[in-house]
């Protein structure tokens, strides 16, 4: 371990009706992190997408816009169900790709613990693909699969990320790790881990922060079954849990779907239960104290889709990608919807763009810095086998 970090973070960020989660495993005997944080709500999706900074923050459509998708380099093994966050690095940014699994529709996979990086060109084209490291909190590789990432920075500045939710081929991933990397180089320091623990696994739904000061996992697997549940994360110096809080549950079940942040609240889109696909669009409530204390519907979904992206670019919500159908029986689809958010953050109907996805792609990883558009692996063809394919969008 080379040393405990104060953290703080910026911006922060689902396979068939196969489970990942058993018995949560041991705790990972892996130095605390000291907890100063200082963290601005952003946008993330389902893996997590962003809100577009300035934009968004005032509200203005700058007028008639779109998103071109192009092929990128692609990946050095296929890889579905991973995370995926962006650091600064020499004066360079890097995508940097967690975990993940060679899934198909009927199977898992092999689990990865792989880190693998690529840099971004300034024209939003990748560079070769590097294994910059492991998921290793216990010092052993560990794969992991189905869970949310968040970016966040420790007290020397160091970029990072936040990784929760998922599992493991020993079981559930009961906390939240953190790593960080050298913004010189790039290369990543040792593996650290928040004090919260989960007393039962919950993979394939959303990790978000609800406020500055806390994250939640929201929705996704528990023992088996699509789940409402929601518990949050505090982590706060001084005020840290020994446990996940429980938070107020979903209006209903909801596993593989997408969310955003618009406007300090948390949007979750699409996603599927044992009644299947969800087309209700809900959004966080906030009672006196700021503090979220419910969920509303803002509107609804025509086919909405499972496994997808979803984030916000000016006003306007995004769907790409996903199943189209459930995870038993849909197929990936190259569809990308957009949807205007009014004034009260209520969604018009969801409509398609004039471009969709070079190839049908779901359960990629996604990531943006607001410019370019990630969606990297994830799985394609009637089989939903995993993909090395990389694809990036850049608005226009």
């Amino acid at each position: 371990m080379s040393g405990a970090r104060a953290i703080s973070t910026g911006v922060p960020g689902s396979p068939g009706r196969h489970n990942c989660v058993a018995s949560a495993p041991r705790t990972p005997p892996v130095a605390f992190l000291a907890l100063f944080v200082t963290l601005a709500l952003a946008a993330c999706s389902t893996a997590s997408s962003t809100d577009d900074a300035g934009s968004d923050a005032t509200g203005a459509d700058a007028g008639v816009h779109g998103i071109h998708w192009a092929m990128g380099t692609p990946l050095p093994v296929p890889l579905a169900y991973a995370s995926a966050q962006i650091f600064p690095v020499g004066g360079d940014l890097y995508v940097y790709v967690f975990g993940g699994s060679s899934a198909s529709r009927s199977a898992l996979g092999t689990f990865s613990s792989a880190v693998y990086r690529s840099r971004i060109d300034p024209s939003g084209t990748l560079g070769a693909w590097e294994h910059i490291g492991e998921i290793a909190p216990t010092g052993a590789p560990q794969g992991l699969v189905g869970h949310g990432s968040l970016p966040i920075n420790d007290a020397m500045g160091n970029p990072g990320a936040a990784i929760a939710g998922g599992g493991s081929m020993t079981g559930a991933l009961p906390v939240v790790l953190a790593i960080y990397c050298d913004p010189t180089d790039g290369h990543l320091f040792d593996w650290s881990r928040f004090p919260p623990m989960l007393t039962e696994g919950q993979s394939f739904g959303a990790f978000i922060p609800f406020d500055p000061y806390s994250y939640a996992l929201i929705g996704g697997m528990v023992n088996s079954a699509p789940s409402a549940r929601v518990v949050i994360a505090p982590i706060r110096n001084g005020a840290t849990s020994p446990d996940w809080i429980t938070g107020v549950s979903l209006p209903a079940p909801r596993a593989r779907h997408a969310a955003f942040v618009f406007s300090q609240q948390v949007y979750l889109l699409g996603g599927e239960n044992n009644d299947g696909p969800v087309a209700d669009v809900v959004r966080t409530t906030r009672d006196a104290s700021n503090g979220v204390s419910g969920w509303e519907v803002v509107g609804t979904i025509d086919g909405p889709p499972v496994t997808h992206a979803s984030f916000v670019y000016r006003r306007s919500a995004y769907l790409v990608g996903g199943l189209d159908g459930t995870s038993f029986d849909g197929q990936a689809t190259a569809r990308v919807r957009r949807a205007a958010l009014d004034d009260t953050g209520h969604l018009a109907a969801f409509a398609d763009e004039a471009e969709g996805l070079p190839l049908p792609l779901a359960a990629s990883a996604f990531t943006t810095n607001s410019d370019f558009y990630f969606l990297i692996g994830g799985m394609t063809g009637p089989d939903l086998m995993a993909t090395d394919a990389v694809v990036v969008g850049a608005i226009y």
